[in-house]
Formats: structure tokens, C-alpha cells, sequence
């Protein structure tokens, strides 16, 4: 019978206390909690673990697991509580930390510790550990309050890059509040249309006739105002909308160029499409054909704007799709090229269209040799593979004359025009075209 009690006490890989003893001694920790005590909890999640196990097997990555405990539990005192509560995470349970080191203390022994090479099975390996602390009563008054936020201070030291620890504080729980609040309501905008679509025309370096225009997503929220997409885009990514949100975009700005096609009919679209939604289950292409099929728009009349990071999380599927998509008539754009990884394999290996680039150079390039050089050099490329160039972000006259002069093909921005709704599309279009004709 005692060995069963044990069992119902124990994660059976290391020997640890589990989730639900974990959560008992907490709580008596709570009750029994004084004045003079200082109750500490820890949540500790190994980094990109998931590449152990998917690339080595499941055996190693157990092996791992317990020589990770193994090293944990080496640092704590008998009276502390160390538990793996599922997968690759780990609770620590501190008391009485008035009469030793700090929490942040420990917590930098534990990242230096993990961080030593693994020696399995005539392998070297190396890991990371995310580490999320809060303490009693300061940051929760309950065992379910404690655990939760010291969940969201791991996330944000994954957010803030991997294998560090961060201390949770109000401003946290304010920013995470602020947060949900928006995933919520960012449902409800999707439902009820609330979000807006503006465009951006992008023209010919030469002749300054528009050619293009890129699709730019707004949300005015009814309480926090204007919500910028490097704000929504993210949290639409993290919790599974990004499909919803692309599928609205595409709908949308479809139903516009059906319209703007009856006196523009050379004008294609451009739609920025989020790394995630290379993920293999989101059926990319198929939805982006329905949608082209529903509004009778042709496949050469549609490029997708993406960054490099999409072919860095799902390369294989990643490259397989973006072949499919040239394939089927879609043309792509690398978009805030030489911002990223730059890595000339994409260009290379992809069947690209077109390197948009980034306005962090075109921004003060005819006074800064410096950029001149780069933005001389992703002409060059483009060139000899092929391809065309586009030069983001242009707002003087000087800039649009420098990136001619450098044989850059396109050009977009504000001295052009400024992201306009689509009623406005047509003057906006026009008016760089008669300015243009004075010039000449």
C-alpha cells in the first residue's frame, strides 16, 4: 500500500514529486507561511526540448530529462520541493529563503547548470532553460494564483529570447490582461467586421505607373484606439487566428479589386502572409485558390508578400509550398530583405519574384555610402537572378532619384502615396500619374 501511495506521489521517469503533490505541498506551504517566511516559486521549461525528441527519440530526450533533475535537485536544500509536473516542465517549491541566497541567485545557478553539455549515448548536447518566479503573498494569494503567474513570467523570459528567469510583477499581469482582452475582442472584430483595409500602390521606378498594391490591415479598437499590426499580427499568431485573419484580408481585398480592376486591369494585389501560416496544417494554397476561384481574380494577378522566417520553422514543407504557389501562377516577394538571417539560400533555392527592400536603407541613402552599398548590392543580385527590385519606405525626391540611378525597378511609399482606402485608390493612382506627366 505504501508503495502505491508513492506512486500516486511520483513522476515515474525521475523519481520527482508530480503535479498534484506539487500542488498539496503548496498549498500547505501557504498555510503554514509566517511573517518572517518567504515562499518561492519557480517554473522552469527546457528549451526547443521538442528538437531532442524529434530528431534523436523520445529515449534520449528521457535520458535527458532525468539528468536534468539529477542537476536540479544537486543545487536545492532537503527542504525544498522540486517536482516535474508533465513533458519538459519543472516546479520548484522554495521556503525560508530569508536565510540563504536570493531566488535570482538560484535561478542563475540553474541556467548555468542546464546549460553544460549533456554526454548521451556518445552524443554531445546542449540546452536551455526558461525560468518564471514569483513569490508569496506579493504575486498570488492561492496555489492556482502562485502557479499561474509564475507560468506567465517563464513566458516572458521565452519572449525575451530563452535561457533566462524573470520575476512576475503587476505590470505583467497588467500587460497579459491587455492582451487577452484584445484576443477577445480581436474575435469579435473578425465576426462583425470592424477591422479595415487600406492600400498602398506600388509603381515603376521609371515610368511612376502603378502596378501593384499592397494590402495593409487596420483594426480601431473602441476603447484603445488605433491597435498597430506588429501589435494584433502577433497575438493572432500565437493563439491560433492568423488563418481567420489572412482568410478575412484575402475576402476583402478581393471584393475591392474586383471593383478597381474595371479601370485599373493591370493593377495586381500584394498580401503580406504570416510565417506561421507555412505551417503545415493551415492548407495555405488551397485557401488562397478558393478565394481567387470565388472572385473569378486570376492566380498572376495575386503575389504574397513573406519574410524570411517563414522558411525557418517548417523549411521542407516551406519551400514545397512556395513552389506550389509559383506553380499555380502566385508570385512572391521576400519582403524587409537584409533586415533578417539575409541568407542567400532563399534566393537561390525559391522561386522569388521579387526582393522588396527595406526601408531601414532607403531611409537617408543618398547621404550614406554605407547603405548605398547594400541597396547597390541587392540590385545586383536581383539582376542576375532575374528578378525584380522594390525600394520600401521612399518619402523625398532625393531617395526616389538615388534608387532609379541604382537601376532599382519599383518603388513604394509616401512621397508616392500613402496607404489610401480603396475609394481613394483610384485619385491617388491617378495623381502620381499627372505629376508625373508636368514633370516629363
Amino acid at each position: 500500500q505504501q508503495d502505491n501511495v508513492k506512486q500516486a506521489k511520483t513522476d515515474p521517469l525521475t523519481g520527482l514529486c508530480n503535479r498534484k503533490e506539487f500542488n498539496e505541498q503548496l498549498n500547505r506551504a501557504i498555510d503554514d507561511s509566517t511573517a518572517d517566511d518567504d515562499t518561492c516559486l519557480m517554473y522552469l521549461d527546457l528549451d526547443l526540448f521538442k528538437n531532442i525528441n524529434d530528431t534523436m527519440g523520445h529515449a534520449i530526450g528521457d535520458q535527458v530529462l532525468v539528468e536534468v533533475s539529477h542537476r536540479m535537485q544537486a543545487i536545492l536544500d532537503v527542504s525544498d520541493t522540486l517536482a516535474r509536473i508533465g513533458g519538459d516542465e519543472f516546479m520548484v517549491l522554495l521556503t525560508n529563503m530569508n536565510h540563504r541566497e536570493s531566488v535570482e541567485s538560484l535561478a542563475k545557478q540553474f541556467i548555468k547548470k542546464v546549460r553544460e553539455a549533456f554526454h548521451i549515448s556518445n552524443q554531445e548536447l546542449t540546452l536551455g532553460v526558461s525560468i518564471g518566479i514569483c513569490k508569496y503573498p506579493q504575486h498570488g494569494s492561492t496555489a492556482g494564483d502562485l502557479i499561474k503567474n509564475a507560468d506567465i513570467a517563464m513566458y516572458k523570459a521565452k519572449e525575451k529570447g530563452r535561457n533566462q528567469y524573470h520575476l512576475f510583477d503587476q505590470q505583467l499581469a497588467k500587460e497579459l490582461s491587455y492582451r487577452l482582452q484584445l484576443q477577445k475582442d480581436l474575435i469579435t472584430a473578425l465576426e462583425t467586421d470592424q477591422l479595415s483595409l487600406v492600400y498602398q500602390p506600388q509603381f515603376d521606378i521609371h515610368t511612376l505607373e502603378a502596378h501593384c498594391v499592397e494590402v495593409l490591415l487596420r483594426w480601431q479598437h473602441h476603447t484603445y484606439g488605433m491597435i498597430p499590426p506588429d501589435v494584433f499580427i502577433p497575438l493572432a499568431e500565437n493563439c491560433g487566428m492568423i488563418g481567420s485573419v489572412t482568410d478575412w484580408v484575402l475576402k476583402h481585398a478581393l471584393e475591392d479589386m474586383v471593383e478597381w480592376k474595371k479601370n485599373f486591369p493591370s493593377l495586381t494585389l500584394a498580401i503580406n502572409i504570416s510565417a506561421v501560416e507555412f505551417s503545415p496544417q493551415l492548407n495555405l494554397l488551397n485557401r488562397l485558390t478558393q478565394a481567387l476561384d470565388t472572385y473569378a481574380v486570376d492566380a498572376k494577378d495575386l503575389e504574397i508578400e513573406l519574410t524570411e522566417t517563414a522558411f525557418l520553422k517548417h523549411p521542407q514543407h516551406a519551400y514545397k509550398l512556395a513552389k506550389q504557389l509559383s506553380d499555380a501562377g502566385i508570385s512572391i516577394a521576400l519582403d524587409d530583405f537584409g533586415t533578417g538571417y539575409a541568407s542567400l539560400t532563399y534566393l537561390v533555392q525559391l522561386p522569388i519574384d521579387c526582393i522588396k527592400i527595406d526601408r531601414s536603407f532607403v531611409t537617408g541613402v543618398e547621404h550614406d555610402p554605407k547603405k548605398q552599398a547594400v541597396i547597390n548590392g541587392i540590385v545586383a543580385i536581383s539582376k542576375g537572378l532575374n528578378v525584380s527590385s522594390l525600394g520600401e519606405g521612399v518619402e523625398t525626391p532625393d531617395q526616389l532619384a538615388w534608387l532609379n540611378q541604382a537601376g532599382c525597378n519599383s518603388a513604394q511609399g509616401y512621397l508616392l502615396s500613402k496607404p489610401v482606402s480603396a475609394e481613394q485608390l483610384p485619385a491617388a493612382i491617378s495623381q502620381v500619374k499627372q505629376q508625373h506627366s508636368k514633370a516629363a
